[in-house]
């Protein structure tokens, strides 16, 4: 359908009305992408690269800060959980980062009187850009 986004907005809620069955055709496409085994292979290969994904980032935070943090690697999920063994600021150092062109968002970084974390994805990130980051950090953290 073509026309103004509003004319669009009602359209939707009253299809959502009128058609509580669902997408039909999306979910037989899913059902045979499950019973064909394609759903089962995807998984597979995306575990596979999450779990590289997650060693090569462990390996890369032991490298470049070890003492200075601990972490456990994660079984599931696609971050680590990162606790800070030195006195340092997150803000400052979020603030070091961005002016290096890394941004790291505020509500990753968890610090007060007893605790200084982050949680650093690796999920979304490539082996490279990985790198690039955590030497920006290391940086940043050096002065």
């Amino acid at each position: 359908v073509v026309g103004p986004q509003n004319l669009i907005n009602e359209m939707q809620k009253y299809m959502g009305i009128l058609d509580r069955q669902g997408d039909v055709v999306m979910e037989q496409v899913l059902g045979e992408m499950i019973a064909e085994g394609d759903i089962h292979r995807h998984l597979k290969k995306s575990l596979k690269v999450y779990q590289e994904r997650r060693n090569h980032c462990c390996a890369l935070l032991a490298k470049h800060f070890g003492h200075q943090l601990s972490f456990i690697i994660p079984t599931g999920g696609l971050a680590i959980w990162v606790e800070w063994n030195i006195p340092i600021s997150l803000w400052k150092l979020a603030k070091d980062c961005q002016a290096k062109d890394l941004f790291i968002p505020k509500n990753i970084l968890y610090q007060n009187k007893n605790l200084i974390a982050m949680r650093i994805g690796f999920g979304h990130l490539t082996i490279e850009e990985m790198e690039r980051c955590l030497e920006i950090m290391k940086e940043c953290l050096d002065g």
